[in-house]
C-alpha cells in the first residue's frame, strides 16, 4: 500500500509492463450520501477530465463490494510530504509547481467543474516532478454564478464563507484553497491550523517575516481575500507579476 485516504487505499500494480496505481474503495461502511453522491462524482471526473496536470485514469471497475480505479502512478509523492521533508521551496520551483496546479484547476473550471478539496496532499508529483492533481470525490459540476451549500474539503484549506455556513461560489472557494497551497509552498507551513480556524472566520491573516518575493506575497493576499467577491480569479493569478 502506498497511500490511504478517508475513503480508499492505494496500491501499486502492473498492467502489461507499466506500473500503475490502483485505488480500492470498499463500499462497506460507507454512507448512502457517499455512495450515491460523492463516489459517482469522483468517477465522473475520472472519465471527463483529461489534462497533463491531472492524474490520468485508465480504467474503473466495480464489484459488489468495491470500486477499483486504475490510474497513472505518480512516483514523486505529494506536496505535503515534499515541503515536510524539504521545507519552503525556492522561488523558481514554487513558480513551476504552482503554475501547473493553477492551469489544471483553470482547465477544470472551463469544464464547469470545481474541485472543492484542493490541498497539498491532493497534489502529486511524477518522477519528473510534474504536477498531477488528484482526488475528485468532492468535485462538482457547477454553472457560472451558481451557489453551493455543501460543507466539504479540509477545514484548514476551506474558505471563510463555507466555514460560516453561507452559500458559496465553488470556483472562488477553489481560489482560496490555492492561496493556502501557495502559502505552504513558499513558507513551508500552512497559514491556519485546525485549532485556529476562528482566524479564518474573523478574516485575520498575517504573513511570516521571511524573505519571500513581494509579488508572491501580494498574490497570496489576493487569493486569501476573505470577501469572495473581491478575491482574485484564475486569470488574475496567471497574469500576476509573480509569474511574469
Amino acid at each position: 500500500m502506498i497511500g490511504e485516504g478517508a475513503y480508499g487505499k492505494i496500491f501499486i500494480s502492473t498492467v502489461g509492463n507499466i506500473n500503475v496505481a490502483v485505488k480500492i474503495i470498499s463500499k462497506k461502511g460507507k454512507s448512502n450520501e457517499y455512495l450515491e453522491k460523492f463516489l459517482p462524482r469522483e468517477l465522473e471526473a475520472a472519465s471527463k477530465l483529461k489534462h497533463e496536470n491531472i492524474i490520468n485514469v485508465f480504467d474503473v471497475m466495480e464489484s459488489k463490494n468495491s470500486v477499483y480505479i486504475v490510474m497513472e502512478l505518480a512516483q514523486g509523492g505529494d506536496l505535503l510530504d515534499k515541503i515536510t521533508e524539504e521545507g519552503p521551496l525556492s522561488k523558481e520551483e514554487a513558480q513551476k509547481i504552482f503554475k501547473q496546479i493553477v492551469e489544471a484547476v483553470e482547465y477544470m473550471h472551463r469544464q464547469n467543474m470545481a474541485h472543492r478539496d484542493l490541498k497539498l496532499e491532493n497534489i502529486l508529483l511524477d518522477s519528473e516532478c510534474k504536477v498531477k492533481v488528484t482526488d475528485f470525490g468532492f468535485s462538482k459540476t457547477v454553472q457560472k454564478n451558481e451557489l453551493s451549500n455543501t460543507f466539504c474539503g479540509s477545514a484548514v484549506y476551506t474558505a471563510p464563507e463555507i466555514l460560516k455556513g453561507e452559500a458559496y461560489d465553488a470556483f472562488k472557494a477553489d481560489v482560496w484553497s490555492l492561496g493556502v497551497i501557495l502559502y505552504g509552498l513558499v513558507y513551508g507551513a500552512l497559514p491556519f491550523q485546525e485549532g485556529s480556524i476562528i482566524q479564518v472566520v474573523q478574516k485575520t491573516i498575517s504573513l511570516p517575516q521571511m524573505k519571500v518575493d513581494k509579488d508572491c506575497e501580494e498574490l497570496i493576499i489576493s487569493m486569501l481575500e476573505p470577501e469572495a467577491a473581491k478575491r482574485a480569479n484564475l486569470s488574475d493569478i496567471l497574469s500576476s507579476k509573480w509569474f511574469n
